[in-house]
């Protein structure tokens, strides 16, 4: 196709002339001239024509000398160094504007290059060609074929303008725009409206604006640019693209829909490599995990995300200032990774966990899903497990190590490991309570409901002392590392947009 569109220059720059040159009529079998009934002079068989360098052939050709101007019917062919050739049915050529139009099945021949339109006009003044009555472009060697209802050749900027119903067709994709350009100078595809690029592997790429480099396969596109394959929809307000490399950047209003792992991705920036299945977002990003009857909601100054086409699983690495929410729980960390394959959410550097009106906090955590559901968790270092006692006061539990067991996604038992504090408000049987029981002991299981705290078992023998409620200290009331975050929590739900009933003196 490049070798077409700087056909066309070729063939119309050796046309250039000053208006003092001359067309000169270089034979004609039969030369004719009655200046008293016409002022052209009849030239008819093998009729051949020179002007600067062009030679024009045709049956029959009316010459007006005066005018420097020529009519030529009949098996029109312009021939311009030796490789190229334009013919049509009828040439008008005037040498004093330096205007040369061919009507009737133009054809441009240079090489494998081949250009077909009812009629064709070159303005050789401003080195321009253009056809508006429909054209079709075609490459012997490539077969790539290119038709629009109207096309412009700019010759000093070796630019090609395609306007209308523009349908660019090569060997393994098709492009469809209302307004496409061809750099011939820079082997490059511009874009000026709403276009749309379908690959013959089922890919799809939209955009309003853009370029597509040909020799080195690799796009920019903008204006609402989209990226459209069988698993994913890429959006941005800007997209580079590395067709064969499978590699893009997207800028401003990215938005990654992954169909195949039901997730949704949104921020200002993002990296993506469709042969590895990487992603990298930045800029306030966001990511949604579509569970059957779930959604996860992540949040992180920056996430990183890989794909694994042949198992359809995800890895998820998010990094500073994370937060997440489900409708079963909600947390923050500084850093945490994901794994589908392994169903492993790891959270690191302070992390919190709200679940109901307990908190779980550590110096890492490690959660194991199974099926979208909660299975277990581990805290490790630090373990922290916080949760209301009515208006009393809180029941705490801390130790070294802990580990909680969930049923469908409800906290029912934990188990401490190492360290074990707790501090627990008895209650009696008239619903109040006998006072606060502060235990020491190393090993403890702790029974939950509804994520509070029911019972605590001392698997080893405690040191425990009872304080009546009447007789309880404000120094003894918390356990040391106590640090209870619930405005936190509640300020993460607000920002995901979820509004929670308050539970009573939280």
């Amino acid at each position: 196709m490049r070798a077409l569109i700087i056909s066309v220059l070729v063939c119309f720059c050796g046309l250039s002339s000053q208006a003092q040159d001359r067309v000169r009529v270089l034979n004609a079998d039969l030369n004719s001239y009655k200046p008293k009934e016409n002022r052209a002079r009849v030239l008819m068989g093998n009729v051949k024509i020179e002007h600067k360098g062009a030679l024009l052939f045709c049956d029959t050709a009316l010459f007006y000398q005066e005018e420097n101007l020529a009519k030529a019917f009949g098996h029109v062919q312009i021939n311009q160094a030796d490789t190229l050739n334009v013919y049509g049915d009828t040439i008008f050529y005037e040498g004093n504007t330096r205007v040369a139009t061919v009507f009737g099945n133009v054809k441009l021949v240079d090489d494998n290059s081949i250009l077909r339109s009812p009629s064709l006009v070159y303005k050789l003044d401003s080195n321009v060609a253009y056809y508006d009555k429909g054209g079709f472009m075609y490459d012997s060697e490539t077969g790539d074929t290119l038709v629009s209802d109207v096309g412009t050749y700019y010759g000093n900027q070796k630019l090609m303008d395609f306007r209308g119903n523009v349908y660019y067709r090569s060997s393994d994709y098709l492009i469809e725009s209302d307004h496409m350009q061809y750099d011939s100078k820079n082997n490059k595809v511009i874009f000026q409206g709403p276009t749309t690029i379908t690959s013959d592997n089922g890919d799809v790429i939209k955009c309003e604006k853009g370029w597509y480099d040909v020799e080195n396969d690799v796009s920019n596109f903008s204006g609402n640019g989209e990226i459209i394959n069988e698993d994913q929809n890429i959006k941005g307000d800007s997209i580079i693209y590395d067709r064969l490399k499978g590699q893009g950047e997207i800028f401003g209003n990215m938005i990654v829909v992954d169909t195949a792992s039901d997730f949704v991705v949104t921020g200002e920036y993002g990296k993506i490599d469709q042969k590895t299945g990487d992603y990298l977002i930045t800029g306030d990003p966001v990511f949604q995990k579509f569970e059957e009857d779930d959604t996860l909601w992540l949040k992180a100054d920056t996430l990183f995300a890989q794909f694994d086409s042949s198992t359809k699983e995800n890895t998820i690495q998010a990094y500073f200032n994370v937060r997440f929410i489900n409708s079963s729980m909600t947390g923050k960390c500084d850093s945490m990774y994901y794994s589908e394959k392994d169903s492993v959410l790891e959270m690191y550097s302070d992390p919190i966990v709200w679940k109901d009106s307990s908190q779980l906090s550590g110096d890492t955590i490690i959660m194991s899903v199974y099926k979208g559901d909660i299975d277990h968790i581990w805290i490790l270092d630090k373990a922290f497990l916080i949760s209301m006692a009515d208006s009393v006061g809180f029941n705490q539990v801390s130790g070294k190590r802990m580990k909680g067991l969930f049923t469908k996604n409800e906290l029912n038992r934990m188990y401490v490991y190492g360290n074990g504090q707790t501090i627990y408000y008895a209650e009696n049987d008239e619903d109040g309570y006998l006072g606060m029981d502060k235990s020491v002991c190393t090993d403890i299981r702790i029974e939950m409901e509804d994520a509070d705290i029911k019972e605590i078992v001392f698997i080893k023998k405690p040191e425990s002392v009872l304080y009546p409620m009447d007789q309880i200290k404000e120094e003894d009331r918390l356990l040391k590392g106590f640090q209870w975050d619930w405005e936190l929590s509640k300020a993460i739900q607000a920002e995901f947009g979820v509004i929670e009933t308050d539970v009573t003196h939280r």
